[in-house]
């Protein structure tokens, strides 16, 4: 493995989706043709998915224009729904360049690897494999239901040309993308399952970006929380009293966690001022989910405990005032908020649940 992609361990599978979607702005090669390639197809991977909204409202239009069956005419509103939601949060990326919150990414991950302290390596690859199992599921039930109902609906389409032919009918197809299509679908079969592949090949990837750029984000700033943690309950050395010597180094230590600290608290300030929209987006849809996720930077108050397990009690009236700072400033939770409506909770995510099971009983 190259000191480049070892550097990635964390961000690789948010790295692929952003190459398939065309958004990632590091060189995948140092082959010149090979970036190039990239470049037209990073272009292409958009206009894909611009094509994919653009034909899938047509058909709704045209769908609500010619009075179609209402549970047509609702399947084909929820794929707009979807596609607009998902092209929202990726202008949203675009526009506060969340993306480039990748850098930080990959810096501090060469920093953890030249750590001296197998506990803060261990911890990172533990947090490495929690990200990577999310995202593998993620994947995994997007890319199975996918493949199911498009194969479903390829041997749809093929039984029902056949039928048609037999019967002299002209029964529309209905695959899983409603987009609009000028021509005969069942007459333009190959080409009808090309579109449908290159879509599928769009949404999957689109909407595997914009949740794993931001599960990548997260689970990086609480890792850096954790991290910090540990730091902060070794960094004054064994023994009963610090030498002379060493206390010097040892209050130097102290300032650059505190560094660390704030960049922490800048970083997760800037990821929510960046995300809390989409945050807004996807929390009707999975608020639990979005609430689990939340939790991680929610433990930033252990930051304080962990100090306080310290051996703070050895330093000197200077250290000990900064230890009192540092610890005050821990005990404002870091939360993403729902949009302006908030922070991100358990509490707030189980009283929107609630909220949905009170209005369904009532309609009952």
């Amino acid at each position: 493995m190259s000191n480049q992609e070892n550097n990635q361990q964390l961000i690789g599978w948010s790295k692929i989706v952003m190459i398939n979607t065309g958004f990632w702005k590091r060189p995948i090669s140092e082959i010149k043709s090979v970036q190039l390639c990239f470049q037209v197809y990073s272009v292409l991977a958009k206009l894909a998915y611009i094509s994919l909204w653009i034909l899938t409202t047509v058909e709704l239009i045209r769908m609500f224009l010619n009075d179609y069956p209402d549970q047509i005419k609702f399947q084909a509103l929820s794929i707009v729904a979807s596609c607009t939601i998902i092209g929202s949060k990726t202008l949203i990326y675009l526009k506060y360049d969340v993306m480039e919150m990748f850098h930080d990414v990959i810096e501090k991950e060469k920093e953890v690897w030249r750590s001296s302290s197998e506990e803060i390596k261990n911890l990172y690859r533990a947090k490495i494999r929690v990200c990577k199992a999310y995202m593998l599921t993620l994947c995994g039930f997007t890319a199975i239901s996918l493949s199911y109902f498009e194969l479903a609906g390829a041997f749809a389409m093929v039984e029902l040309k056949h039928q048609n032919l037999i019967s002299n009918q002209t029964i529309e197809p209905n695959f899983m993308y409603l987009t609009f299509f000028p021509r005969d679908k069942l007459g333009n079969l190959y080409l009808t399952f090309s579109l449908q592949t290159i879509w599928s090949w769009a949404g999957f990837n689109f909407n595997g970006m914009t949740h794993m750029v931001f599960l990548t984000l997260v689970s990086y700033s609480a890792s850096q929380l954790e991290m910090l943690q540990v730091k902060l309950k070794n960094f004054i050395g064994p023994g009963d009293f610090i030498a002379d010597a060493k206390y010097n180094e040892t209050i130097s230590v102290l300032k650059n966690l505190i560094d660390e600290h704030k960049y922490i608290i800048g970083f997760v300030q800037h990821l929510n001022d960046c995300t809390k929209y989409v945050i807004l987006m996807e929390y009707g849809l999975s608020s639990l989910n979005m609430a689990s996720v939340a939790l991680n930077l929610i433990q930033s108050e252990a930051v304080a405990d962990a100090l306080y397990d310290s051996r703070w009690h050895l330093l000197k009236k200077d250290g000990k005032q900064m230890v009192q700072i540092m610890i005050a400033r821990a005990q404002r939770p870091l939360t993403l908020t729902i949009g302006n409506f908030g922070p991100m909770t358990t509490n707030s995510a189980v009283l929107v649940v609630k909220a949905a099971y009170s209005y369904v009983s009532v309609f009952n």
